[in-house]
């Protein structure tokens, strides 16, 4: 009688503790889910970041080559006259840019 009513009260342990785990996996999942979103984020800014300095590059060797321009041809006018000028996109034509 006193083993039965010992088997009696051991019943529900299986079941708390199987609940404990499952709310422990419950927790590193939602953890994971929010680091893999975290290092997304990080990797999506580091590519804008390399993306906006080779873009910051390439004008800056535009605007050198314009300068240069304006130096060699004496162009007192301003810059008005070599923005406009239909010539100028064949002449600076370099891999610096892309399309977009």
């Amino acid at each position: 009688m006193r083993d039965t009513m010992a088997r009696k009260n051991e019943n529900g342990y299986i079941l708390v503790v199987v609940l404990l785990l499952l709310l422990v996996l419950t927790v590193i999942g939602i953890a994971a889910i929010s680091t893999s979103t975290v290092e997304n984020k990080l990797s999506g800014n580091i590519r804008l970041k390399e993306r906006n300095v080779a873009k910051a590059d390439g004008a800056v060797e535009l605007s050198t080559a314009v300068i240069e321009r304006v130096v060699r041809e004496q162009d007192r006018i301003g810059f008005a006259n070599i923005i406009n000028d239909p010539n100028l996109e064949t002449e600076l034509r370099s891999t610096f840019f892309d399309p977009d």
